[in-house]
């Protein structure tokens, strides 16, 4: 029993140790399908890795590659491996190549270099590698990146931040980013020549630029931040800022303000420009503006003055010189001249005054204008004239006091160039156009009419400076400049459509008030 019991007991021992070397097996089995799991992912990961992938012995010997290397260089997979690392590197880099693999092997490295193709042509690479221990022998492991695309977006950049630096420059206008929070400011370099800052002095944020600032200035431009921070109002002024030597110069600053997801001003974003010689310019143009105005406006008045008295002379020898028919047109041909200088005087300094805005709008009735016109012209001395109209109650029109010279100037010219009797129909009507309401005249007469080679140039730019110019026709341009004031439109038509001998007919629409 004892014998057989040991059996037993050494059959169990020896079954439990098989069962024990069949665990281990199982455990050997599994951590080598896991290995060899790992292996084939890392080999999958080398395989089509988009980066280029080598293993390179410590004498630069190339001793694995991926397909992304066979693909980049242009070489077969057994031509690769038995090259050296020099064949690949550009011959103005290859001093460095033994410090930099020892500096790999060492702690690691990353670099940028040029690399060359088997056709010959090279490009810019970025080039990570490692030293690591494979098989007892230290090799590099190296991950090669193509940087072909990223250096032509970074020389596209350079050359965009030259060109921008080059408008800066010429526009003297620089560009900034204020963090808000950090009280950082990133300034364009053309800022820095606007101001003539040392970078090295302007690491106090706002400060470093508020401190330049005029002193008579700088509560303005403090207020005008604030509200652009706290009141979200875009920042838009011109100050003064007063450069090292003493300086004083004019800046036009502006900036909006962006903020954070809790509502906060984070960051302020806007350009600075000098502005120091346009206001400069602008300052001598009205300078030249008011002194050209004053010689006008003396001019005008002596000019005026020695108008009326020659024209009271004329008169008192009309009225007291005994003349033939001949004679008295002889002495009423200067009258009428020295008549129309004093209006045109007049004209030219109700539009100087229009354009200072000397006059301002009001509603008008355009109705009692109208009545007033018809009044004034219908017994001209010598003239056969009638005038129809019929009051239209109810237009009213923001307008000044020169909305009679607008229809005086149309009645008056309708006269002044026709021959024999004359009928002239003005006409007041509400209408719609455009989805607005205007009050519309229209006044027509059976003279001469305008053609249509004239009627085409009448408004052109180019007509009007040459009315401007020589004074001629410079009641109808007034006309034209007023009802632009008025924003209204002026257009000329013929009274009998498509036959201009039969009169002429002038429109006028105005906005109703």
């Amino acid at each position: 029993m004892n014998d057989s019991a040991r059996s037993y007991d050494e059959l169990i021992i020896e079954l439990n140790e098989i069962k024990r070397e069949l665990s281990a097996f199982n455990i050997y089995k599994k951590s080598h399908k896991q290995l060899d799991k790992v292996s084939k992912k890392y080999e999958i990961l080398c395989k089509h890795a988009r980066d280029i992938i080598l293993f390179i012995g410590r004498d630069g010997s190339i001793l694995e590659a991926n397909d992304a290397a066979i693909k980049a260089y242009g070489y077969k997979g057994p031509e690769l491996l038995g090259m050296n690392i020099y064949d690949l590197r550009e011959s103005s880099s290859s001093p460095l190549v033994e410090e930099q693999m020892e500096e790999a092997d060492d702690r690691g490295i990353l670099f940028e270099t040029v690399h060359r193709r088997k056709d010959g042509t090279s490009f810019p690479v970025e080039v990570s590698s490692q030293g690591i221990s494979f098989d007892g022998e230290r090799v590099l492991f190296s991950i090669i990146r193509d940087i072909t695309e990223r250096k032509q977006a970074e020389k596209a950049l350079k050359e965009s931040e030259k060109n921008l630096a080059t408008s800066q420059r010429i526009a003297r206008l620089g560009s900034y980013e204020w963090d808000i929070k950090n009280n950082r400011i990133r300034w364009s370099e053309e800022i820095y020549n606007i101001c003539r800052m040392d970078p090295e002095n302007c690491k106090n944020g706002f400060e470093s630029f508020y401190n330049i600032i005029h002193p008579d200035d700088r509560e303005i431009v403090k207020k005008s931040v604030n509200d652009a921070i706290y009141s979200d109002r875009p920042f838009n002024i011109d100050f003064r800022i007063i450069l090292p030597d003493g300086e004083e110069r004019i800046i036009h600053g502006q900036g909006e303000v962006t903020y954070d997801d809790h509502g906060k001003a984070a960051r302020m974003s806007g350009t600075l420009q000098d502005i120091t010689e346009r206001k400069r310019v602008e300052k001598e143009l009205q300078e030249a503006k008011i002194q050209a105005e004053l010689y006008v406006d003396l001019m005008g008045h002596d000019i005026n003055n020695m108008n009326q008295i020659a024209m009271g002379y004329l008169e008192l020898a009309l009225d007291s010189i005994e003349l033939d028919e001949d004679g008295r047109k002889l002495l009423l041909k200067p009258f009428e001249i020295l008549k129309n200088s004093s209006k045109l005087i007049g004209n030219v300094r109700k539009a100087q005054r229009s354009k200072a805005g000397e006059f301002q709008n009001c509603p008008i009735d355009i109705s009692a204008i109208l009545s007033e016109i018809k009044e004034q012209y219908s017994n001209v001395p010598g003239r056969d004239v009638t005038i129809s109209y019929s009051p239209v109650e109810g237009c009213l029109v923001m307008a000044n006091e020169l909305l009679f010279d607008v229809f005086s100037s149309l009645v008056g010219n309708a006269i002044k160039h026709s021959n024999g009797p004359l009928v002239i129909n003005i006409e007041l009507s509400k209408v719609t156009e455009n989805c607005k309401d205007y009050c519309k005249v229209i006044v027509e007469d059976n003279g001469p009419g305008i053609p249509d080679s004239l009627k085409n140039k009448l408004f052109e730019r180019l007509s009007l400076i040459k009315t401007r110019a020589s004074g001629k026709g410079f009641g109808l341009c007034l006309t034209k400049m007023l009802v632009d004031d008025f924003n209204g439109t002026f257009r000329v038509e013929d009274r009998v459509p498509g036959d201009h001998t039969k009169g002429c007919r002038l429109v006028v629409l105005i906005p109703e008030a």
